[in-house]
């Protein structure tokens, strides 16, 4: 069904239904159409996995026996299958490294949609507000996943979603649901959260941790961070602030609304709103992180983790849903160097009570550095040891055009 690869090793996954049929492709996903009466698989191909819903048309489909477990066999070589904590799924090489990673796999039914009343610019969320985890397992060369029996009944409100899938962890995030208080989101394939969609009912918060381990931390300065991450859908046009926060603790397969990352400063706030009719498209929002990431340069930090929640939790207008892959755009330049220094005539630099001296109209000479060409500004300071107090200082400002410039003054 799936062949995921890792540095030449490869895990693949068969189709616990049997041989598939044709699909309809349309765009990152084929459609596979009665995989079992009445039942749709619903395959996606993410840039560093895979998302795969199967789709539970009708009470009569819901009855059969091949859905109380679903059965993938497993094959490949290098890679292996483990469950980890939360129900997380962890597929990793010979050394232990993980290679992939996959969620707490997920069900729910059609009654996660809900029309919001008063705004005839608000039309009904499909997201799946109300989840259940079913358990996996990992045995005799095959992954299991067992569905929720009390949720395939005549009274669920059809279609049915059942959700296994899997990513790369080329950066994290994690989702917390106060309506599922244990269930961990770690690494889902679904859509980020946040606000509530029902008046406080339910309320969910976002968590992301971006790998920065390619940035050179100690001889470069921070410039500007911002955040880019795609607004996909807005409970209503109407401006409803939400924001980015610094978090404290581990983002991991542990992390559920009863085990949170700790929320500490607001970083940015803003109102932006797209994903519906009358908001504009889906569309990336670009928040402002710069202080964030110099505060993680401090420790030269291989990930940048913050968090994204809605400012009013209990304002329906105010839930959003976000792609799960956002990047951070970090614009960074070499730290200029001073070397050379020296006074003309040249002076020695004694230390104590005894002091060096130079005549009335000294020059004071240094070799100002810019790795990277751009302008250096050079400043020479100096303090009066009698006749006045203060700091006296001069600056020079030279346009370099070559790595390296001399300043006199």
């Amino acid at each position: 069904m799936v062949t995921m690869g890792h540095e030449g090793d490869r895990v693949g996954l068969d189709s616990p239904t049997g041989a598939l049929p044709e699909p309809q492709l349309s765009g990152d996903t084929a459609v596979y159409r009665d995989v079992l009466p009445g039942v749709d698989l619903q395959l996606r191909a993410d840039v560093d996995g895979f998302a795969q819903v199967f789709v539970v048309k009708t009470p009569q489909a819901a009855k059969q026996s091949a859905l109380r477990k679903l059965r993938f066999g497993l094959r490949g070589e290098g890679l292996a299958v483990r469950k980890v904590a939360g129900g997380n799924l962890s597929v990793v090489d010979d050394s232990g490294e993980t290679a992939f990673v996959g969620g707490t796999p997920l069900m729910w039914d059609a009654s996660s949609e809900h029309a919001i009343e008063g705004d005839d610019r608000l039309v009904a969320d499909t997201g799946p507000v109300s989840t259940v985890t079913m358990p996996v397992s990992v045995a005799d060369g095959a992954l299991s996943i067992t569905p929720d029996v009390a949720l395939l009944t005549d009274e669920a409100v059809y279609p049915i979603f059942i959700d296994p899938s899997m990513t790369a962890p080329r950066r994290t995030w994690g989702m917390v649901n106060s309506a599922a208080p244990n269930t961990s989101y770690y690494n889902s394939t679904s859509e980020a959260m946040i606000g509530t969609p029902n008046a406080g009912a339910t309320i969910y918060r976002s968590y992301f941790a971006i790998n920065a381990d390619s940035i050179p931390w100690d001889t470069n300065y921070v410039v500007s961070s911002t955040l880019n991450i795609q607004n996909t859908y807005s409970a209503s046009c109407t401006p409803t602030a939400w924001g980015a926060y610094s978090v404290g603790g581990s983002l991991n397969a542990s992390t559920t609304w009863n085990n949170p990352m700790s929320w500490k400063v607001l970083q940015h706030q803003t109102s932006e709103g797209y994903g519906r009719t009358g908001c504009g498209d889906p569309t990336v929002v670009k928040v402002p992180l710069t202080d964030l990431t110099r505060a993680y340069q401090t420790s030269s930090a291989a990930s940048i983790a913050f968090g994204v929640r809605a400012l009013s939790e209990t304002e329906t207008r105010g839930y959003k849903r976000f792609s799960n892959n956002p990047t951070l755009t970090v614009v960074y330049t070499a730290y200029s160097t001073a070397s050379l220094l020296a006074t003309s005539p040249l002076t020695a630099c004694p230390t104590g009570t005894i002091r060096g001296y130079v005549g009335p109209s000294p020059t004071l000479q240094a070799k100002v550095t810019d790795p990277e060409g751009g302008q250096i500004v050079g400043q020479f300071e100096w303090t009066p040891v009698s006749g006045g107090t203060g700091l006296l200082h001069q600056l020079v400002t030279v346009l370099v055009r070559r790595p390296d410039w001399p300043v006199e003054s």
